[in-house]
C-alpha cells in the first residue's frame, strides 16, 4: 500500500510543477507537438545518439478539428546508428498546412558522440535541409479580395544541435537556429529559434517509471515558448501523462508498446484561455506510431 501511495505522490507532485509553470506566456510555434516526449528528433538530431539503435516514426496532428482550413501537421523520419552506437545518420520531414498555405522541410543529418566517462556522453549533429513555402491563392473563392499570384519559394538550410546524456537516465540538448531561410522569417513554423530540450527518467521500481520532459524555444522576436510534460510508465509498456504549454494549452498523452519493436501513441490538447480557438471540445488530436530497431526492448528515454 505504501508503494502505491508513493507512486501517486510522485505523479501529483510532478503534475503540480507542470501547472505551476502556467505563468510563462509565449506565442505558439506552428508545428509544435505533444509527442516530442517520445520523438524529439525534429527538435534536436543529436538526440538520436542516445536513442535506440534505429527508428522509423510518424506523427500526425490535426488542430481545431471543427474548423475549416485548420492546421494539419505530419512529422516523420528515422535514423540508424553504427554498430558501436557512436555515429548516426537519418532523415526528418515536416509538412504543415493551414488553409491554402503549405510548409515543408526536409533535413538529412549526421551525428557523432564522444564518451566523457563510463556513463556520460556528449553528442553533436549537423543537418542539411530544404525549406519550401507554398500558397495556392487560386484555391480560394474568386470573390476573395486577397486573391493574388500564388507563392512557391524554397531555400536550403544548415543546422547544428548538441546533447549531453546518460542513456536511460537523462539528456539535455541545445539546437541552434538554422542558417538560411531568412526570407521565411514571418512564417511561424520556420521562425528561427534557439531550442533547449531536456528529460529525466525516474525509476521508482523496475515496473514503474516517471519521465519528465521540457522543451523551451526562444524565438527571434525574443518571445519564449515553453512545453512541459510528465509521463508515468507501467512495466515499460503502457504510459499515460499530461502536458502543459505556455500558450495555456493543456494536453494528455497515452502510449502503448505493442511489441519489442512497435509503439503507438495518442494525444489530445486543448486551450484553457477564454480566447482560445481550440477549446476543450474543439482541440487537437495527435497520433504517433514508431518502429524501433532495439537490442533490448524500446527505451523509455
Amino acid at each position: 500500500m505504501n508503494r502505491y501511495i508513493l507512486y501517486s505522490g510522485c505523479i501529483v507532485g510532478i503534475f503540480a510543477l507542470i501547472f505551476a509553470s502556467a505563468r510563462v506566456q509565449a506565442q505558439q510555434q506552428i508545428g509544435s507537438y505533444l509527442h516530442y516526449v517520445q520523438h524529439p528528433d525534429q527538435i534536436n538530431q543529436a538526440y538520436t545518439l542516445s536513442a535506440d539503435q534505429g527508428k522509423i516514426y510518424s506523427v500526425g496532428r490535426k488542430q481545431w478539428v471543427n474548423m475549416e482550413g485548420a492546421p494539419t501537421t505530419v512529422l516523420m523520419g528515422g535514423h540508424v546508428k553504427t554498430k558501436n552506437e557512436r555515429s548516426s545518420v537519418g532523415l526528418n520531414v515536416l509538412y504543415d498546412k493551414i488553409g491554402p498555405e503549405r510548409y515543408t522541410e526536409v533535413n538529412a543529418f549526421y551525428g557523432h558522440a564522444i564518451r566523457l566517462s563510463e556513463n556520460d556522453y556528449l553528442s553533436g549533429a549537423i543537418n542539411l535541409g530544404m525549406r519550401l513555402y507554398n500558397v495556392r491563392f487560386s484555391r480560394l473563392e474568386e470573390s476573395d479580395p486577397s486573391l493574388r499570384q500564388d507563392i512557391d519559394e524554397k531555400v536550403g538550410t544548415v543546422g547544428l544541435s548538441f546533447m549531453y546524456y546518460r542513456p536511460e537516465h537523462f539528456y539535455v540538448g541545445l539546437s541552434l537556429p538554422r542558417i538560411g531561410g531568412e526570407q521565411f522569417k514571418q512564417v511561424a513554423v520556420f521562425r528561427e529559434n534557439y531550442a533547449a530540450i531536456a528529460a529525466y527518467l525516474f525509476e521508482v521500481d523496475p515496473g514503474f517509471h516517471v519521465k519528465t520532459s521540457a522543451w523551451l524555444a526562444r524565438m527571434d522576436n525574443n518571445k519564449l515558448l515553453g512545453n512541459f510534460s510528465a509521463t508515468a510508465f507501467l512495466n515499460r509498456k503502457f504510459g499515460i501523462g499530461a502536458n502543459y504549454a505556455t500558450t495555456k494549452d493543456l494536453g494528455f498523452l497515452a502510449s502503448f508498446t505493442v511489441s519489442n519493436a512497435l509503439r503507438v501513441g495518442y494525444g489530445y490538447q486543448f486551450g484553457m484561455a477564454s480566447t482560445s480557438i481550440g477549446g476543450m471540445r474543439n482541440g487537437s488530436h495527435e497520433i504517433s506510431i514508431s518502429y524501433h530497431f532495439a537490442k533490448n526492448g524500446i527505451r523509455l528515454l
